[in-house]
């Protein structure tokens, strides 16, 4: 019966405080000192941004914005969808966040250059070239170059960044990003398998030479999803990249650092977790007020300390735009309404202070039995709670399955042993939600328990 000893390791483990040794991860490797403090505290704001339909543009979703302040104006680039699952793009400029509301969009398609299918904006200033360049995929990577930041109908015709598809580049290639150094300009981009990949070429070619991809960050799949993100942080010679990775049901934002655009990548302490994310609902409360309308924090853009090719960030004033959305909702992805809400940094003491928890059992101890009691299973092993090191984890993973019941596509979470084969036959045992909450339930609770016991 080692299934059951297992168990009731595992539970054992789950009121003492302690783990088992069938459990415990590996000591982490020693990371690179954090660029600014950390865990980090968000405040998010109501919803800012929502499609505005019209009778040629039926949409229902805002999504994956570029942001940059100039000439006293916040100017926004996104992703739009409509109710027959096409994607393109809106632009909308505004002077303060309590004017976004009502900002009139323009929809790129209105721009005979633009129609079709592009998405996934970057914008930003090219000084060399005096020139404002706006980076989206069409699939591939392409780019539009203008005068005049505010006037979306004078884009330019897409241009590719490659003549053809690189034989190293992602299967599904996604998300493209520039950011310059003093010599060079850099591509970098994800594919939904684990991986962002970088491309580059010298400052006075760009936008053409770039090189083939090649993998600078990599990972277990949800753990290097997409919509990538890298910032020179002023002030100093170190580089943030953000990645949106999936959690036990929400999206997040993971955080690495480097002295070099073109140099290997650490994750950033307490920033680079499902429990310590850079930005994800566990570290994001709601401003006062502001009723909790998104579980998601993903794909969007930290607010830029300018406009130019260095993508400049102040450590000091950390603020992301980001799309949420109703977790209640959960059609195809092409219909998920998403909408753009706004975080900032709370450095308050109330955010930096621990919060009300609730009765906890005494660290180190079971359940006392009392006279009359008998316990169910022999005690376990001696040592089974001690650390021990280079024990393989299991794998919980978010997936997606057809509901013959509902008629639609449904989600759940599924934990896998180390080793896992499909050669093999495993007991199972099936953890159902309530009404009124979603797959993520169970996952969470679960995550954050294996947090506790993989350290």
């Amino acid at each position: 019966m080692k299934t059951l000893s297992n168990l009731k390791c595992l539970f054992t483990t789950l009121l003492a405080g302690t783990a088992c040794g069938l459990l415990q991860a590996a000591e982490p490797a020693t990371a690179a000192k954090a660029p600014f403090a950390t865990p980090l505290k968000w405040k998010a704001s109501d919803i800012l941004v929502k499609p505005l339909a019209d009778p040629a543009h039926q949409i229902i979703s805002v999504k994956d914005p570029t942001i940059v302040r100039f000439n006293d104006r916040w100017h926004i680039y996104a992703t739009t969808a409509d109710t027959r699952g096409n994607w393109s793009m809106v632009y909308l400029n505004f002077a303060d966040w309590k004017d976004a509301a009502s900002a009139k969009p323009y929809y790129m398609d209105l721009n005979p250059n633009l129609r079709g299918y592009h998405c996934a904006p970057q914008v930003f200033y090219f000084r060399p070239q005096k020139k404002w360049y706006l980076i989206y995929q069409s699939q591939p990577p392409q780019y539009s170059t203008a005068d005049d930041l505010s006037k979306p109908e004078t884009w330019t015709k897409p241009q590719s960044f490659f003549a053809k598809k690189p034989a190293k580049s992602a299967q599904l290639w996604i998300d493209f990003w520039v950011i310059c150094d003093s010599t060079h300009a850099y591509l970098f981009s994800t594919g939904d398998d684990g991986r962002m990949y970088r491309s580059r070429t010298r400052i006075g070619d760009f936008p053409n030479g770039m090189s083939d991809p090649e993998v600078t960050i990599q990972g277990p799949r949800n753990d290097v999803f997409e919509g990538s993100m890298t910032y020179r942080i002023k002030g100093t010679d170190t580089y943030l990249t953000l990645i949106e990775a999936i959690g036990p049901g929400p999206r997040y934002y993971r955080a690495w650092t480097s002295n070099r655009l073109d140099g290997e990548w650490t994750p950033l302490p307490n920033a680079d977790t499902w429990q310590n994310p850079f930005a994800g609902i566990n570290n994001v409360t709601f401003a006062d007020g502001v009723a909790p309308w998104t579980r998601d924090i993903s794909h969007g853009e930290l607010i830029r300390d300018g406009y130019d090719e260095t993508l400049t960030i102040d450590p000091n004033h950390l603020q992301l735009l980001f799309q949420g959305r109703d977790p209640a909702t959960n059609p195809r992805y092409d219909q998920l309404p998403y909408r753009l809400g706004l975080l900032q940094q709370d450095s308050s003491k109330a955010a930096a202070a621990p919060g009300p928890r609730g009765p906890r059992m005494p660290r180190g101890r079971g359940i006392a039995l009392g006279p009359d009691d008998k316990p169910a299973f022999a005690d376990p092993p001696a040592g089974f709670n001690a650390k021990r090191a280079n024990v393989p984890n299991g794998k919980l993973e978010m997936i997606e399955y057809d509901s013959k019941t509902v008629g639609t596509k449904r989600r759940m979470l599924v934990y896998t042993p180390p080793g896992y084969s499909t050669d093999k036959k495993y007991p199972v045992l099936y953890l159902l939600h309530g009404n009124g909450h979603d797959p993520t339930h169970w996952g969470n609770a679960l995550y954050q328990f294996a947090q506790k016991i993989f350290r």
